[in-house]
């Protein structure tokens, strides 16, 4: 998992943008798919799930809750991933 430090900074340099969590979290994937498709997992994910994505998206004009928000983050990111792997499987 990703190490930060005092700062609350990444430790290493594929962490820049905020997005070196997802790339760990989908780690175990990557061999499955091509470069392009598991860049274009990240990028989706990091979207979905991101905390602007939280508060534009869910709470702010839907007035979901925090846990209906998390919900909602959660489906749309199991999504992303079920259709990455089925289009993986597919070639």
């Amino acid at each position: 998992m990703p190490t930060s430090n005092s700062t609350g900074e990444l430790g290493s340099a594929s962490h820049i943008g905020g997005i070196g969590w997802v790339e760990w979290a989908v780690e175990p994937v990557r061999d499955r798919l091509t470069r392009s498709d598991y860049d274009d997992l990240v990028s989706s994910l990091a979207l979905v799930i991101g905390w602007e994505a939280f508060h534009r998206a869910a709470r702010r004009p839907r007035g979901a809750s925090v846990g209906r928000a998390r919900a909602l983050r959660l489906r749309a990111a199991e999504a992303i991933l079920d259709g990455a792997l089925a289009k993986a499987d597919r070639t």
